[in-house]
């Protein structure tokens, strides 16, 4: 979960893709993430993993539902993390 998060915030610093630099406050929302990580979060992932069979895809669909809330996020080009 930690490196798709900084991964994130280091090609939103590249300006690469359609993902506009990030404000510090946005990165800070961004690691608390993985920082707050809990069991019932670990299970979602596993369920998401399950579905489409991929560990790191499913890591990086949990990131993206729940970061909808964040401007700079909710305009990400799906492929944007692929």
């Amino acid at each position: 979960m930690q490196v798709e998060v900084e991964y994130l915030i280091r090609l939103s610093e590249t300006s690469c893709g359609n993902l506009s630099p990030l404000s510090e406050s946005d990165c800070q929302k961004l690691r608390t993430v993985y920082e707050t990580l809990v069991l019932k979060m670990l299970e979602v992932i596993k369920q998401i993993e399950l579905t489409i069979n991929h560990d790191i895809k499913a890591v990086e669909y949990f990131v993206k539902q729940n970061l909808k809330p964040l401007i700079c996020i909710a305009k990400l080009n799906l492929y944007t993390l692929a």
